[in-house]
């Protein structure tokens, strides 16, 4: 029987998410073209406390969410941040 992959502080992690060595967060999708890629976050939801020195804007479920939404409404997110 497998276990449930958990983070340091015991939550659930969601398929594609891990936690890695050094605390950071980390989500792994692929994009319309089938490239595979990855975002990272200190912070997995919006309540948690950033460690100290670190700068976060924004955790990695919100960042999922809206990777989630760009891929249904046919928006490459990569090419989208990158616009000025």
């Amino acid at each position: 029987m497998s276990d449930k992959r958990r983070d340091t502080k015991g939550r659930l992690l969601k398929s594609g998410e891990r936690q890695r060595e050094d605390g950071k967060y980390e989500y792994r999708y692929y994009d319309q073209k089938g490239v595979r890629r990855s975002v990272y976050s200190w912070k997995l939801v919006d309540t948690d406390k950033l460690p100290p020195g670190k700068r976060c804007k924004e955790s990695l479920r919100s960042i999922e969410k809206r990777i989630r939404r760009d891929i249904e409404d046919g928006i490459q997110t990569q090419v989208a941040e990158q616009t000025t």
